[in-house]
This record gives C-alpha cells, structure tokens and sequence, in this order.
C-alpha cells in the first residue's frame, strides 16, 4: 500500500516538472505593463536564476523547488535592478545575496497556481503633457504629451552628464513633469550646467533623492528641481512675470505722464 502511494507521488513530481506551471512572465518594468505567459519548470527556473538573480544571489539550495515568482529588488551599486514575472525558485531571502551586495528596496513572493503571480501596482501609463527643454533659455515654447520613449530621452540626456538613471528604476510607468536646473560635478572637478524640463515617471525621484541616481564621485549642486503631476505644470513663471513688470511700467508712465500735463 505505501509502495504506491510513493510511487503515485513520484509519479506526480515528475509530471509536474515535466509538464510545470504557467507563469505570468516578463523580464523589466516596461514588458511586465502587458505580460506574457511562459510554462515553468525546474529547468527553467534555474535558466532564470542564472540570468537575473546569480549576479546577486547565492546558488539557491538543493531542495529548492520552482514556482511562478514577483521580484522588485534596487540595488546599491552597480548592479541593475530587477523587475520580474516568471518561473523561478520558490525561495529568494534578501540575506541570500552575496558579499558586497546591498539592495536599497528587495521584495520577492512566489506561487504555486498558474498566472498567480502579477505586479499590483503596474498600471497603464497615465496620459499627462509636460513643456520640454534642454538648453537656456528654458521657456515654455516647447511642448509634448508623455510617452515611454520621452521618459527613456529625458534618462539618456541626463546620463550622458553624470547621472545613471534607467527605465528599469521605475516599476508603475506613470508620467509626471520634471523641471531641473542644476550643476554636476565629479570629484568636485569639471562642473557642468544642466537646465532640463521632460518627462519621468512618477516613481523615479530624481529631486528628493538625486543621489540615488548619480554615478560613483558626481555630486550636484542644484539651483532648482521641481517633479509634478499635471498638464504643463512645469511650466516657468518668469516670461509672465517680466511681461506684468512690463505692462505695470506703461500704465505708470501713461498715469504720471498724464499728471504732468
């Protein structure tokens, strides 16, 4: 009797991994907006911790088993962060990582049913308009409605100074105004100017924790930086301002030229 139950339950293991479960699957912020699905079994699952967890993560244990997985982990340093659905090991602990690493954010959940596994907060990008600008002077003439392809130009102009910010920093793909003015230096040497409005998204925080996005030795110096939601609300008072000063000198002129008369 207990032969076959051992034999009925080996049997169950080996269709399991042969046949595995369906997963929910993609591999960066932008591709798990609309997922795919992708069949899990022990096989892949290792695949998968060698491409995204080894350079991080200890090998897991020999009794680690596969599961549909959800892994939203930043780390400190130079390795990239990890935004993942898909087949891996049914166990990742934040005190697996290996020596030297550090991770600033680390959440990892697995499942056992197909499709079980999803991002809570991934959400259609929001529609939202910003003004836009790379140079003084930084006005309000150029305008663009957010997209994807906006956010990742803002990140490659701002990457090309002295910042290391990347789509993959962002899990929800939402958008919002940027408004920065600001001087970058490395190694307190070879300053350079930056004035910027664009689009990011809206978890990317580049205002209040700009550190985070900095490469090793660059430090800044920032004049102004501002990060909002709403149509145009990036937009710069100044023109405005200088036109009232302007409008408020001509009727003045025009009163006090009137009393001398």
């Amino acid at each position: 009797m207990y032969c076959k139950l051992i034999l009925v339950a080996i049997f169950c293991v080996l269709v399991r991994d042969a046949y595995g479960l369906e997963c929910n699957n993609c591999t960066d912020a932008t591709s798990c907006l609309t997922p795919n699905t992708a069949i899990c079994n022990i096989t892949a699952a290792y695949k998968n911790y060698q491409t995204f967890f080894a350079p991080g993560y200890n090998s897991p244990s020999v009794n680690a088993t596969f599961a549909c997985a959800t892994a939203n982990i930043t780390f400190n340093g130079v390795l990239s962060a990890i935004q993942f659905l898909g087949c891996a090991f049914d166990k990742l602990n934040q005190s697996d990582s290996k020596t030297g690493v550090n991770t600033s954010s680390f959440y990892y959940e697995s499942c056992t049913t197909d499709r079980c596994n999803a991002f809570p907060a991934v959400q259609p990008p929001n529609t939202i308009s910003c003004y836009t600008c790379d140079s003084e002077p930084c006005g309000n003439d150029n305008k663009v409605q957010c997209t994807n392809s906006l956010v990742d130009h803002t990140f490659s102009s701002l990457n090309a100074t002295g910042y290391s910010i990347f789509s993959d920093d962002s899990v929800s793909h939402n958008f919002k105004c940027l408004t920065l003015n600001t001087t970058l230096s490395n190694n307190g040497a070879n300053e350079t100017d930056i004035v910027y409005k664009g689009c990011i998204y809206s978890d990317v925080d580049i205002c209040g924790q700009s550190q985070n996005y900095l490469k090793p030795g660059y430090k800044t110096n920032t004049k102004n930086c501002t990060e909002c939601e709403g149509d145009y609300c990036n937009r710069t008072n100044g023109s405005s301002v200088v036109a009232t000063s302007f409008l408020l000198g001509v009727i003045f002129t025009i009163v006090f030229g009137m009393k001398l008369i």
